[in-house]
């Protein structure tokens, strides 16, 4: 019998047993914890029972004395304070009766006796106590409706104290009950801890020689083949279920793996070198790629530029020429931008500013054919948003070249800024020449496969820049043949993590 139970606990698939020695283990712990919760109650609620309704007695009383001395507070002095007092105390001596316990079953007869006359009384005394209060001292019977006051008062103070009395007594009673039950309290839970701790334990040493052992031959034999000793003996196990299977697999495996271990170091010889051979060829692009951007800027030196422009802007300050200065300071401050810029992020503030001197440049070369506009959200704080630089300009800049200026009468390039929820929204439209359907497909196209082609190098290395900066970044574009085009862009400003591949040289 045993062993067939051997037997037939061994063919058990593996989820089954550890559901089954889990469900032990669950009803292990929903037993003690039931255990432990209800002998805690049972000792516990009577204890909380008897504090509180003493202390509800005893506040009841309290608020008695406290009410007892304002009205007599009150009486004598009938100011607005004293009479607000009284009011305030009355209340909560109110609520504090009405929060005495009233239930016959539990409170037995004389606490309910005298619960009822305290509440029936203070009803009464309240009548009394309105009457007296609002009658002058000088008015007949007054000074009779007075004492009645203060008599039904030191009757509801007796009645509370022997209540309370009469509630300490019971309770202390019920308390003496209950003391070697909580005395046994923790020597019970430690007993029902330590039967729990012992049938954990066994859980897991079952768990382990059904599951870890099994697993841990594999390991060590999955060592020793890394180690480059395939000639190991089989592993043996007992069991029949997947585990067994598992082995019986491995096993098979590290037989095909001795035969054909030769082929596979070799193939890695081979991928390695491959591998490096290719990683020498991308440093060499890159090596390739950063001589041509030194190349570039070796043939005009942006320092000497941008201060002849400086100097040049002072002259033309001196001599008067307003236009010429503001046209040599906005170029200036283009200059200045993509000198000292060198981070991959910048204010919208900072952003708007260069591609408003860009756009004056251009004004000032097309004259009245364009005109430009920024629009701002209510809601738009320019200074604490934050975009990828250089992300304006080169928009504005193919809304007028492609756009704009494609009109003979011109049109109007337009920014406009919104917040969308946590994003910022730029809208960058022009009312230009717009694109034919099929060429603004083709643009599209090469968009999403990354290559130059009609998008050209800034647009496309904008879109590149915000799908590689922002998980859930936006690039969206529409045009209409002879209405004009329209780029949004959307730029989550919550999003932390940003990638480090695309640095101030992307710009493009």
């Amino acid at each position: 019998m045993i062993n067939r139970l051997r037997h037939f606990w061994l063919r058990l698939p593996i989820g089954t047993k550890t559901g089954l020695l889990f469900l032990i283990l669950v009803l292990s712990m929903i037993v003690t914890a039931a255990f432990n919760i209800h002998t805690t109650r049972l000792s516990l609620d009577g204890v909380g029972r008897i504090l509180s309704d003493i202390s509800r007695c005893s506040n009841a009383q309290e608020a008695m004395k406290d009410e007892e001395a304002a009205f007599r507070a009150y009486m004598k002095d009938r100011t607005r304070e004293n009479e607000t007092r009284l009011g305030q105390t009355a209340v909560h001596t109110r609520a504090c009766i009405d929060l005495l316990p009233f239930d016959y079953d539990r409170i037995g007869p004389e606490r309910y006796a005298r619960t009822w006359s305290i509440r029936n009384s203070y009803t009464g005394y309240e009548q009394s106590r309105e009457e007296a209060s609002a009658a002058s001292l000088e008015a007949e019977g007054a000074v009779r409706k007075l004492y009645q006051v203060y008599d039904r008062q030191e009757f509801l103070m007796n009645y509370l104290q022997a209540l309370t009395q009469i509630t300490v007594e019971e309770g202390s009673a019920q308390y003496e009950l209950r003391v070697p039950l909580l005395n046994s309290l923790p020597y019970i839970l430690l007993l029902m801890m330590m039967i729990l701790m012992v049938i954990t334990l066994g859980m897991t040493q079952i768990l382990s020689r059904l599951i870890v052992t099994p697993i841990r031959s594999i390991a060590e034999e999955s060592r020793q083949m890394a180690a480059g000793n395939i000639d190991v003996p089989d592993i043996r196990v007992s069991n029949e279920d997947e585990l067994g299977e598992l082995v019986s697999t491995f096993n098979r495996m590290k037989k095909s793996t001795r035969d054909s271990i030769a082929t596979l170091e070799e193939n890695q010889r081979l991928s390695e070198k491959l591998h490096k051979e290719e990683m020498e060829r991308v440093n060499m692009e890159k090596r390739l790629e950063t001589a041509r951007l030194d190349l570039l800027q070796s043939q005009i030196n942006p320092h000497f530029l941008f201060n002849t422009l400086n100097t040049i802007a002072g002259m033309a300050e001196l001599e008067e020429a307003d236009t010429t200065d503001r046209m040599i300071r906005s170029l200036s401050n283009i200059f200045r931008y993509n000198l000292h810029t060198t981070e991959q992020f910048i204010s919208l503030t900072q952003e708007l500013k260069v591609t408003e001197d860009y756009m004056y440049l251009q004004k000032m070369r097309f004259g009245d054919r364009l005109r430009y506009r920024t629009v701002l959200g209510a809601d738009v704080n320019t200074d604490t948003i934050l975009v990828p630089v250089f992300i304006l300009q080169p928009l504005v800049e193919n809304a007028i070249i492609h756009g704009v200026t494609q009109k003979e009468q011109g049109g109007v390039v337009s920014v406009a800024v919104y917040m969308d929820g946590g994003a910022v929204r730029i809208d960058v439209e022009d009312t230009g020449a717009g694109m034919p359907e099929r060429e603004f497909r083709k643009l599209q196209d090469s968009l999403r496969a990354g290559t130059a082609g009609p998008a050209g190098i800034g647009v496309g290395n904008i879109y590149k820049r915000i799908h590689s900066i922002y998980e859930k970044g936006e690039f969206r574009m529409s045009s209409e043949e002879g209405v004009g085009t329209q780029v949004t862009l959307v730029l989550p400003q919550d999003e932390k993590i940003i990638q480090d591949e695309y640095d101030d040289t992307d710009r493009g």
